[in-house]
């Protein structure tokens, strides 16, 4: 798993995802050439987001940021049950 250090794509695709526009978390992921499929699936998951309120996208933006920069995000510990994903 990488952090903001080692990819600051994932944070702004990230923040694009909670914060941004339609348009703008659309335009972050061309990048990556997803599939259709998953392209469509992130899009109708951004859709959904942006019904909630602004301020708990920002506190999400906040806890994603608090992670990364844990200790648990530069050790093997906070992958251990992510790998496979």
């Amino acid at each position: 798993m990488a952090s903001a250090e080692t990819c600051p794509s994932f944070l702004y695709v990230l923040e694009k995802f909670l914060l941004g526009s339609l348009s703008s978390y659309e335009a972050s992921l061309q990048p990556f050439h997803p599939e259709q499929v998953i392209r469509d699936s992130a899009i109708e998951m951004k859709r959904l987001l942006d019904t909630l309120p602004e301020e708990l996208r920002m506190n999400v933006m906040k806890l994603a940021d608090k992670i990364l920069k844990s200790p648990q995000c530069t050790s093997d510990k906070g992958t251990q049950n992510l790998q496979g994903v």
